[in-house]
């Protein structure tokens, strides 16, 4: 047996036990009582009791099994015969569906030159349609490192062509994307961006621990951003620099050494960690913390954000997903390199405000 053979019965496989672990169906429930009462009636079940009453007891018994009649079979046959052709036609339908509505997963490579766990082959088993790979890689010479970020900023960039290729004149509504990364902040940022709100987006991320992808199913701790300032915005102020921590404390003195004098405001979890972040509904609401910190800028003609983000990728992408590049202020989302000289090299300024995305050095 050739190779493709191979992986073309390995792909059945995997459909179909992600099938029955994602679909739940009556004609399997019916299947399972209609072997139950067969197996029963095979081995032969007999259950006796006896019944107490004050002044005397009634004893009790029931046969069932090969020492009696054989209707348990007939019936487990017929439950059978019923649940068999449900089952082919809910999988049947199952598989049309599957047809029409397509998943976009879009991964972001660009820390590690090894290539690991693919984010398509770590998709949830509830999600229903044919999945398609978007895989944009900007790792380069140097491992964990970004030498050349126009080079990777021009990857990044076709994103959205990408998608449009995808779509190929199918609804929007059969179409949901999955995201996933492990690159710099300013290009995960910028992927999130350019991810358009038109169809449903679902956040994975890469759990160091574990090694592999999962996705964001914890619960809610109801832990939130504090919020801090350093320097009144004045009237005359156009700019301001915003810290975001989540994994790990920002260090305001290297802020500093990049905005100097600049007014600043730090959105921090006191409890940060690497494992603050994996929770659907605290993402939702930390996104609506920094929307909200964002529109209070633009409130006091703040034209330009200077961002500083220490997040985990899903986290970093969702704020860059939701930042609304027509409306809100031009913003520049610095990457950090720790003893670096400078320790902010080169940041990627948003396709927003009318802007092209742009590498600022």
């Amino acid at each position: 047996m050739n190779q493709s053979k191979s992986m073309k019965i390995l792909n059945i496989i995997d459909r179909i036990v992600k099938y029955f672990t994602r679909v739940k169906s009556t004609g399997r429930w019916f299947v399972g009582i209609g072997l139950g009462l067969i197996a029963a009636n095979a081995i032969g079940l007999i259950v006796s009791a006896t019944i107490p009453f004050n002044a005397f007891s009634v004893p009790f018994s029931f046969t069932y099994g090969d020492t009696g009649a054989p209707i348990g079979t007939l019936l487990g046959l017929f439950l059978i015969a019923v649940g068999v052709p449900i089952e082919l036609y809910v999988f049947w339908s199952d598989l049309q569906t599957r047809k029409k509505q397509k998943i976009l997963v879009v991964e972001l490579r660009g820390l590690r030159k090894e290539t690991g766990a693919p984010l398509v082959d770590a998709l949830p088993a509830d999600l229903n349609g044919t999945p398609s790979q978007i895989l944009i890689n900007l790792t380069q010479s140097k491992d964990g490192e970004i030498s050349d970020p126009d080079e990777a900023l021009k990857r990044v960039e076709t994103i959205p062509l990408q998608l449009e290729q995808n779509y190929n004149g199918l609804d929007r509504s059969n179409i949901m994307k999955v995201f996933g990364g492990l690159a710099p902040v300013p290009f995960t940022f910028l992927t999130g961006v350019l991810l358009d709100d038109e169809s449903p987006l679902l956040f994975l991320d890469w759990d160091r621990f574990t090694t592999k992808w999962r996705p964001l199913d914890d619960d809610d701790d109801g832990e939130r951003f504090e919020i801090s300032k350093s320097g009144e915005i004045g009237a005359n102020d156009r700019e301001i620099a915003l810290l975001v921590s989540v994994s790990y404390p920002i260090n305001i003195d290297d802020v500093r050494s990049k905005v100097e004098d600049m007014p600043l405001v730090q959105l921090k979890l006191k409890d940060g960690n690497f494992q603050s972040h994996w929770s659907e509904e605290k993402q939702a609401a930390l996104a609506e913390q920094f929307l909200t910190t964002i529109k209070g800028f633009l409130e006091q003609d703040i034209d330009r954000i200077h961002l500083f983000m220490a997040s985990p990728s899903s986290l970093v992408a969702r704020f860059g997903n939701c930042y609304d590049k027509r409306n809100l202020p031009e913003i520049i989302v610095y990457q950090y390199k720790k003893n670096g000289t400078p320790l902010y090299p080169w940041a990627v300024r948003m396709p927003t405000s009318g802007k092209m995305a742009q590498i600022i050095q």
